[in-house]
């Protein structure tokens, strides 16, 4: 099943990635996509950016490329949108709604940053920069005063969501994690 369609500003209709990364895309998705409806349909489109994956999961999401690749040189980025392309179930099973503040700062300290390819580090990731992002900081030692366990609640949704995209028949999608020049 895919994703809802979430309703913005312009009245537009796009998907938005449940993974909040400071870039800015969502705010031109729509003209990007707008654009990229005009090219020959049925493209491989690249987008060498990912960060939330907004712009490649709108390709996914409208079925404007027969494939897509979300490539980041974040290795956290990439391994988190593999872990929902393939483990999404174990990823849902570790996130913990009821965590205190410290719990979930501990966490992070544990699990961000550290350029694993597992489960445990892609969860951190999600959970950093949402609730980074949410807090509009840049400091992750103040990532833990946006602690909110309802929007923990709402993630497994929304991951089983995104995990649609990225494992939808019509339309191939591939991550990688390389310099954008390579």
């Amino acid at each position: 099943p895919q994703p809802p369609p979430v309703k913005v500003e312009k009245s537009k209709v796009f998907y938005q990635s449940p993974i909040p990364y400071f870039g800015a895309k969502t705010f031109v998705v729509e003209d990007l996509l707008e654009r990229i409806r005009k090219l020959e349909p049925g493209v491989e489109f690249r987008d060498l950016f990912t960060g939330s994956g907004c712009v490649g999961l709108n390709m996914v999401y409208a079925k404007l490329a027969t494939q897509v690749c979300l490539n980041d040189d974040d290795p956290a980025v990439a391994n988190c949108f593999e872990i929902v392309q393939g483990r999404h179930e174990e990823l849902k099973k570790i996130l913990n709604p009821a965590w205190t503040r410290h719990e979930f700062q501990s966490f992070i300290d544990l699990f961000y940053g550290l350029k694993l390819k597992d489960v445990e580090a892609a969860c951190g990731h999600l959970l950093y920069q949402k609730f980074l992002v949410k807090g509009n900081q840049t400091n992750p030692e103040n990532v833990a005063d946006y602690w909110d366990g309802k929007v923990v609640e709402a993630l497994p949704e929304k991951i089983d969501e995104l995990h649609a995209l990225l494992t939808s028949k019509e339309v191939t999608v591939r991550i990688t994690n390389l310099k954008a020049i390579d």
